[in-house]
């Protein structure tokens, strides 16, 4: 264990020194970042301070690497970066989209080597559904590459939470689940519904369920369902347990069910009244 530790940051200076040099193709990159990402699930659940203190140090590179892709896409024809991204090529839209995610990947490590970090800074006020919106888009190649059809439904009005910075990571964990273990040419959705009270946040996606006596335990520290264990799917078992952590430091709940017969799993975030603000019908 103690020489993976090692192993690992030499690899990824590797991989990262990869990025910079075959800057100019975007497919290149886009595979180089995919296994950057896949030594990242391996490795932080092992990270020691010493790892983590490193990673720190892989963002500067990455965000090198994001200052160069941004640079293509203003060259784009558009009024503003969000059309610019719009009318750039698929593979440049794709490329935007693995740095985000990878570098979101990388923030992971500061949560698992200090959870205290979950609430760290203020508590901001933003729209819900934009929130989600910028999280969608950063799994959209992704989706694409398993031709899952990555949805997200709209409401009615519009719902403000107060979140940490740290939510984020919720969402990242709920949808890089739901694409590792979805069967492919299916749906993965992301549904937003309220009523009289609580507001929830549902993540709907097709694929074997998970076992009735599992459904709290797959939110433990390194545990990992049948399900997970049996698709030869790497995993640390730590994106669940990271996720619940977050959403109750929020004072939110989450829970997983299913629909066997139909093999929906859902993975519902629930917000209680008063803790929202809805503005709109």
């Amino acid at each position: 264990m103690e020489d993976r530790n090692k192993k690992a940051p030499t690899q990824l200076k590797v991989d990262l020194r990869r990025l910079c040099i075959t800057h100019h193709n975007a497919q290149t990159i886009i595979g180089n970042i995919q296994l950057v990402g896949h030594l990242l699930s391996r490795e932080l659940d092992l990270a020691t301070k010493e790892t983590v203190s490193f990673l720190h140090d892989i963002r500067s590179s990455l965000s090198l690497v994001m200052s160069n892709c941004e640079a293509l896409i203003s060259s784009s024809s558009g009024n503003d970066f969000s059309s610019k991204l719009h009318s750039s090529s698929q593979p440049l839209r794709n490329l935007y989209g693995s740095i985000g995610l990878l570098t979101e990947q990388l923030n992971l490590a500061d949560i698992i080597t200090n959870p205290q970090s979950i609430t760290f800074g203020r508590r901001s006020q933003c729209s819900l559904h934009g929130f989600l919106f910028r999280i969608v888009k950063l799994f959209e190649s992704r989706a694409s590459e398993k031709r899952v059809w990555l949805q997200l439904g709209e409401l009615k009005g519009e719902i403000f939470l107060s979140l940490y910075q740290s939510f984020q990571f919720v969402p990242l964990i709920l949808l890089d689940n739901a694409l590792k273990y979805c069967n492919p040419k299916s749906n993965v959705y992301i549904q937003i519904s309220h009523a009289v009270g609580d507001l929830r946040i549902t993540f709907t996606s097709y694929g074997e369920i998970v076992p009735d006596d599992f459904h709290e335990k797959i939110f433990e520290r390194h545990v990992r369902g049948p399900n997970a264990l049996s698709s030869q799917i790497q995993g640390s078992g730590l994106g669940l347990s990271i996720a619940k952590a977050v959403v109750e430091a929020h004072g939110y709940a989450i829970f997983y069910s299913s629909a066997p017969q139909s093999q929906q799993n859902f993975f519902t975030i629930v917000v209680p009244k008063g803790s929202f603000v809805k503005t709109g019908r």
